[in-house]
């Protein structure tokens, strides 16, 4: 499996986990063991299908066991990720009783697997967002072809990882837009 010639094919939409379980822990696999950039082993949090697969990707991005471990995701694989409508601004609290309003949008300095010899780019992100997705389990906890939806508010570098992989499920990436 290898990093694919970027594209702008958004993925279809996965139906039953079943058409995309033979798939997941390779990528799974390759995300962890890191990618060759500049003779150099490169590690990252994500990798979303439409990085590795061209002609039909699908809507799901894997993440990495320090990803895992480090952001308290409920799984390795995110399918089917949408951003529900985010706030331009945030309230961080109170001060002199008065509501600490304050913008959602942060600039981070981003890489991607895809363009491994582009340097880092300047990445406006929101900073807090409610997203829903499934993951591969039922309420009994069974990996099968039932997925069980999530909805969830994201802070931080995992809302981040979140808006850069489903970037790439929607065709698009930082480097080029549609």
């Amino acid at each position: 499996m290898e990093i694919v010639k970027n594209h702008f094919i958004p993925g279809k939409k996965v139906s039953k986990y079943k058409e995309i379980a033979k798939i997941v822990p390779e990528m799974i696999k390759m995300l962890n063991a890191g990618l060759m950039s500049n003779g150099l082993v490169v590690n990252g949090y994500g990798l979303a299908h439409n990085q590795v697969e061209d002609k039909e990707p699908m809507s799901f991005f894997v993440l990495s066991d320090k990803a895992v471990r480090e952001q308290n995701w409920p799984t390795h694989v995110i399918i089917n990720p949408q951003i529900i409508e985010p706030e331009r601004t945030i309230s961080i609290g109170k001060v002199d009783g008065h509501d600490d309003v304050r913008s959602n949008i942060k600039s981070y300095p981003e890489a991607c697997f895809s363009f491994p010899h582009k340097a880092p780019k300047n990445v406006d992100r929101y900073y807090q967002i409610k997203v829903k997705y499934q993951v591969p389990y039922d309420k009994w906890g069974y990996v099968g072809d039932k997925m069980q939806v999530v909805e969830e508010t994201l802070e931080g570098l995992k809302a981040h990882i979140f808006q850069h992989e489903w970037q790439h499920t929607i065709g698009e990436n930082i480097y080029y837009s549609k």
